[in-house]
């Protein structure tokens, strides 16, 4: 055997090969592949949901069903290159669909700076605002309840004495919308004189603000009293004063068939419409009101963000309540306001 030649028994012995067997390299490939699969079809999955809610709307989201905002703000989340919504100052809305701070101060500032009142928005967007009146309440907690199930917003228009006797129910308001004044006691401010009539707007103002930590911007007269010299009074403390253009009627204990017939043939884009958390006949109708307005696309949202998603025209602020009526009886047409 020359020198080179292995010997017998390194004959015998078994080939060692490197590790890192084909069979390995193998299952190792197959994994990334199953892995890539996996993830496109979640993706595929997610933009195809965004689609379809984009078309028909989310029917849990209390958006409603033709109200597309909402599902494109799920898409400007899921899908990070889809642009959100904007408001009418050219802002994108929050991920909620609801305008920013910035452009519901700045709608409210230019509104005040006229010293008229509001009676509606502008009726070219699918947004209304439900107001209560009189709270806070214990009756009023279960029109709270009801609003947030359904993720709806509202504005409450409290009572100065009413905040002295339940503190612990104002913050409540607050997460299902924002809190107003709607004076100390409630007398009719016409026939107050100035000083009097400042008292009962800014005491209750600055108790409410106490109790909710959250700023007052808006103001509704009781029994929706007022002349020019309310107005001005309402606009010097820096308030807004918010009326209606539609009256649920509630406070006469209506039935939920009367009530159907106040609300159901106004529910219509830009209308702010006035009930009282303290009636036990409108928690009773809230829940039918809330499906009717899905049914329509409908979403409540509060007096600020109705305003700075959907401006009254300065028609409608100069006309006021005789505008806003004829807005819901279909008649006229509407420019928002710049």
């Amino acid at each position: 055997m020359g020198a080179g030649a292995p010997s017998a028994a390194a004959r015998q012995r078994p080939i060692r090969m490197p590790d890192s067997p084909p069979r390995q390299r193998r299952v190792s490939s197959h994994s990334v592949h199953r892995r890539r699969r996996l993830i496109a079809l979640v993706v595929a999955i997610a933009v195809l949901a965004v689609g379809v809610d984009a078309v028909r709307g989310d029917s849990t989201s209390g958006w409603g069903g033709s109200l597309n905002t909402g599902n494109g703000i799920r898409a400007a989340i899921e899908v990070p290159w889809i642009q959100r919504p904007k408001d009418a100052f050219g802002r994108e809305v929050d991920v909620n669909g609801l305008p920013v701070a910035a452009s519901q101060q700045e709608v409210l500032a230019k509104l005040i700076k006229t010293g008229k009142p509001v009676f509606c928005a502008g009726g070219t967007k699918p947004y209304i605002s439900l107001t209560f009146d009189d709270g806070p309440s214990k009756e009023g907690e279960r029109v709270v309840n009801l609003l947030r199930a359904d993720r709806q917003r509202a504005s409450f228009f409290l009572i100065g004495n009413s905040v002295t006797e339940f503190p612990q129910e104002v913050p409540k308001r607050l997460e299902a919308g924002d809190v107003g004044d709607h004076s100390m006691s409630h007398p009719d401010l016409t026939t107050l004189g100035p000083a009097d009539r400042a008292a009962e707007i800014g005491n209750a103002r600055n108790k409410i603000q106490n109790a909710s930590g959250a700023a007052v911007t808006t103001f509704r007269p009781p029994y929706g009293a007022r002349d020019d010299s309310v107005d001005a009074a309402i606009a010097k403390q820096g308030l807004l004063s918010v009326m209606w253009n539609v009256d649920s009627e509630d406070w006469q204990g209506l039935d939920q068939a009367t009530l159907e017939q106040k609300v159901f043939p106004n529910l219509k884009p830009g209308a702010i419409i006035l009930f009282h958390e303290t009636k036990d006949n409108t928690a009773q109708f809230l829940p039918g009101l809330l499906k009717e307005m899905k049914k329509r696309g409908l979403r409540s949202v509060t007096v600020p963000e109705l305003l700075a998603l959907d401006p009254p025209s300065d028609q409608k602020l100069a006309e006021g309540d005789t505008a806003c009526e004829a807005s819901i009886n279909g008649e006229g047409g509407n420019v928002p306001a710049g």
